[in-house]
Parts: structure tokens; sequence; C-alpha cells
């Protein structure tokens, strides 16, 4: 690719340059298709570089043999969008397949259509637009979103799609192209009216390779090859969609993680799983992975089923112990469907701090109906008890999301001004004995709109977008109707 003139086009393409020339291929992936697919990351390359997921698919995609897919992220400056893979424009690529995996995703997704004068609507769209494919995690779910932008929506585990999104890409007009994919019993194609028949589950991560073609320096889990080692979920908290919707839990089998490690001779993994501590072979991997010297990170883990091996075992690796207590209430964590008592939280924050972490990061919701003063001020209950263990203490605080497809999916996110009064008492109760961030709650109520909006609202929404509406003025135009 030959270098931009213009010193703004140059800059964004500097910056994806760099990227680049950071990472360390672990896999020989192939560009050699006709077929140009832009698999577009909606979100920051640092966030990128953390998605196996997104990986995964990019790798797949390439074993189609019409196929040549190279990898996007989004950036708020950028204008031409290069590929991280061979620095070509976006405009070169006639298949826009973004990977949505939260709601407000959408907001960048809609800022690069505008960017490239692509129509938002797929109704508005011309043989000449690409065509806009969605996947990814929310694709498990039905938003009525999708289907007023998407051109096509591909629904679930991408592994099993290959086989059928072989026989049916290749260079042909957009209208042929769009019939062709709604022969795909996974996919959904709004402007023929036609719904997914079921959607794509894959039975077994061992018939794949689970794990990242790319070791990257930037991200949570920069210098590590990240490998999954499980898909769905066992558990059934009740606002969350991996367990209402991607069950049953599938598992790497213990002996090709151990393969996949020795291949690619690393000493540094991230093991991605909705809670690693259900790994059926934990022990036995534990011990595989001390006699390796191998380092490790966790995505996810639940704090009523840790042993003191494991955690020792972390702290070799990380210095800061996080956990997930959702509400420090044992009230509204059981209408959460996370049944564990305080003395479980108490009990994980010693057996961390006895194997020498000495700073933790504790996940909380709030913004429930049942939800009284005293039970956000428990908070800084469990704030202080962690600081005389000798823990530095962080806090995320995000509001209660109600979501499509969960047990709660029926509840009402609050209202903005409640929940900036409970902002309010739990910054009073942690005062300075820790640091406290707050999603962003005017984001937070965008996500729900996007999640839960139907009919005029959800009309009302893209066409706030589409006039370019700041987000602040939609907030407070849709939030108190």
């Amino acid at each position: 690719m030959r270098r931009p003139r213009d010193s703004k086009s140059f800059r964004e393409f500097d910056i994806v340059r760099k990227f680049k020339l950071s990472e360390k291929n672990v896999e020989k992936i192939d560009l050699k298709g006709d077929l140009r697919v832009a698999l577009i990351f909606p979100n920051s390359y640092n966030v990128l570089s953390s998605s196996l997921g997104f990986n995964i698919v990019w790798k797949l995609f390439n074993k189609i043999e019409n196929v040549r897919c190279e990898r996007f992220f989004y950036h708020d400056d950028f204008v031409k969008f290069y590929s991280i893979d061979s620095l070509t424009p976006l405009d070169e690529f006639p298949i826009w397949a973004f990977a949505v995996n939260f709601e407000n995703d959408l907001l960048n997704i809609i800022s690069i259509l505008k960017k490239k004068s692509v129509p938002i609507r797929n109704i508005d769209r011309r043989p000449f637009d690409p065509l806009v494919v969605f996947g990814g995690a929310l694709t498990y779910t039905k938003l009525p979103v999708f289907d007023i932008i998407a051109d096509v929506i591909l629904h679930g585990d991408f592994e099993p799609m290959v086989e059928n999104l072989d026989s049916v890409l290749e260079y042909i007009s957009r209208e042929k192209l769009v019939e062709k994919m709604a022969e795909l019993h996974f996919a959904s194609v709004p402007v023929l009216r036609k719904k997914e028949s079921e959607i794509s589950k894959i039975s077994d991560l061992n018939l794949t390779i689970p794990a990242s073609p790319i070791i990257f320096s930037h991200g949570e889990f920069k210098n590590r090859l990240l490998i999954e080692i499980e898909r769905g979920c066992v558990w059934n908290c009740n606002f969350c969609m991996m367990g209402a919707l991607r069950k049953p839990a599938r598992f790497l089998n213990i002996e090709t993680l151990k393969r996949l490690i020795m291949h690619t001779e690393t000493c540094s993994v991230g093991l991605i799983a909705s809670n690693v501590t259900d790994y059926p072979w934990l022990e036995e991997m534990l011990s595989w992975l001390e006699k390796n010297s191998i380092k490790v990170s966790v995505s996810s883990l639940r704090l009523d089923r840790l042993s003191k091996r494991f955690v020792s075992f972390l702290k070799r690796s990380q210095h800061a112990f996080t956990i997930a207590p959702e509400s420090a209430s044992e009230k509204i964590r059981k209408i959460l469907g996370k049944n564990f008592t305080d003395q479980q939280i108490e009990s994980a924050l010693v057996v961390a701090s006895e194997a020498g972490f000495r700073e933790v990061k504790m996940y909380f919701m709030y913004g429930f109906d049942e939800e009284e003063e005293s039970d956000l001020k428990k908070i800084g209950w469990f704030v202080r008890k962690a600081k005389r263990m000798g823990y530095r203490v962080k806090i995320s605080a995000n509001p209660f999301i109600p979501k499509r497809g969960t047990f709660m999916q029926n509840r009402k996110m609050q209202d903005l001004r409640v929940l900036k009064e409970k902002e309010k008492i739990i910054k009073n109760t942690v005062q300075h004995d820790a640091s406290v961030v707050f999603e962003n709650i005017d984001l937070s109520f965008i996500q729900y709109t996007i999640n839960s909006a139907e009919g005029d609202m959800l009309h009302e929404l893209i066409q706030n977008f589409e006039n370019g509406e700041k987000l602040k003025f939609i907030v407070q135009k849709l939030a108190f109707k």
C-alpha cells in the first residue's frame, strides 16, 4: 500500500502501521482470496487485542477459499480507516462484517457508516454500497435495532458457519449476495423479511483451535497467548446474557490445551472463560502449568470457588486480585441469582491477602427497585474490611441494565435522577478509602435503549443518530418519555 500524501491521512495510516508492527504472529494466516471482507472491530485497538473471538473469526474467514479477510478497528479521529493487515482503505472492501459484542458498539458502527457516506438504514442502501453484516456476542439475542441497520445478521458461533459461508461467498452483485446469504439457516436478512431458523452453536471446542493467531503487545492480555478454555456458562445468574443464551457450557480438553501451549512455545497465556474456576481439569491444569513455568492471567473467576492453591498460582502472574460481588447486599445478590454470602466474599479476600495480593478490584451494580440506602452503604463496609487486610481498593460501580433474553429482561432501568442519587450515596460511603469509577450514566441509558427499544422509540433513536444529535441531547430527549 502506497503511503498517503496528505498529513491527516498519513497520521491515521501511521497509527495503524505501528500497531501492525507490534504484533507477533504465532500462526500463519494466508490472505489470498479475491473477495475482500473487512472484519471491523467497532472499538479501540486495545480492546481488539483482548478479543479472542474477533481474532479467531479473522483466522476462520481466511480459511474460506474465495475470501481475503482483513482487520479494522475504530478510532474517533479516523476517516479513511486502513486495514491492519495490508493498510488498505476500507472503501476498497465490498463486505463490511462488524463484530457487535456490546450495545454501545453500535454508536461506533453508525459513526463509521456516516463517515463513509453509507446510509444507516439498510432499506436506503444502494447497489454500490458495501454489504453490512453483523456477527458477535449480541447476535445470540434478537435486537430489533439490528433489523434496521444490518443487511445480514449471522447468529451465534462462527466456527460451524464456515462450511456454509464457503458455498455462498463469491464475487457477485450485492443483490445476489444478499439473496444467497438468505439461504443460510443461521442468517437473518431483514430487507427480505427472512429470519434465522436456528442459532449456530459449536458442540465441541476441540474441533477447532480456540487460540489467537497473534500475540499482542497491547491490551489487557498483552504479550500472552489467548486460549479459550470454556464457551457458555454453567451458572444461571438472572441478569446475565451468557448463562441465559449460551448454554451448554463447553470446555477445551486438557490435552488440547497442553498441545496448544507447547506448539507456540510461549511462557505466558491468558485463559478465557466465563469462570476459569469451573474448568473440569483445573487441578491438573495448575500442576502442568506450574511444572512448565507458564505464567497465567484469567478473564473471570467466581469468588465462591477459589482455592488457596489457585489464588497463590495467580499471584505469580498478576499484581491485582479482581472479584465481582455484583452487590454488597445479600438480599440483592439473591435477586440476581448470585447466591454467595458476605462470609464467602470475606473469605476470598482473606485467601488472596494470604497469597500476597495487596490490591483488590471489586465490581458492583446498583439501580434495583428493591435496593435501600443501607444496601448501597454496605459497599463501604466491604471497602473498609479490605483496607484493614492491607489492600489498596478499587471499585467499579455500574448501573443495572436489564437485558433481552435474561430472567430480568422485563425490568426497567431506573430513572436517571434516582441513579445519580445512588451514585452520591456510594461516593459518600466509600469516601477516601477506595478509588471509585462509575460507568457513565448517559452511556448506560443508551445501552439500555439500544437493547430494549422497539417501535416508535427505536425509530426515534435511529432518527437522532441520522441527524447527528449529541449523545447528551438524545438521552435528555428519550430518558423521560
